[in-house]
């Protein structure tokens, strides 16, 4: 949602952030209506949440909501050890490991099932396929108990 938002936009505020998750929140919402399946997220609220507290601190009450509103989840989470692509969208350059650490770390203080993904080319492909399989069943038991 942030990068079609944003697309074409030389600046963006906090209502622009508000507006990008709810956007996210209904894209979700979508996505999951109807199906028992596996949906795949390239990003989600969390991400928005990191970014809204980095860039205007503490978080809005409709932020919050949103966040509190989800459905269970699992994440596989990217190490930064990529090189970096440049992007008009993209910020930080420098600071890729420090946000990675504070995903990290709401993750680890979440009911949040998650593994952390590294590496090049297609061992990290493997990596990442072997951690969505271990995580399907650790996912299906913290839903099942609320979690």
């Amino acid at each position: 949602m942030a990068r079609t938002y944003l697309e074409g936009r030389s600046a963006y505020g906090a209502e622009d952030v508000l507006e990008i998750a709810r956007r996210q929140a209904a894209a979700e919402a979508a996505a999951l209506s109807g199906t028992r399946g596996l949906v795949v997220l390239d990003t989600d609220l969390l991400v928005i949440r990191v970014w809204w507290e980095e860039r205007f601190g503490a978080l809005p009450e409709e932020l919050i909501g949103l966040l509190a509103a989800r459905e269970a989840r699992a994440y596989l989470l990217a190490r930064p050890d990529l090189p970096w692509e440049a992007d008009p969208l993209r910020e930080n350059p420098e600071d890729r490991q420090r946000l990675f650490d504070i995903h990290e770390a709401l993750l680890a203080t979440g009911a949040m099932p998650h593994r952390i993904v590294s590496g090049q080319g297609d061992a990290r492909l493997r990596q990442a396929v072997a951690a969505a399989r271990e995580l399907i069943p650790a996912f299906t038991r913290s839903a099942e108990q609320g979690g």
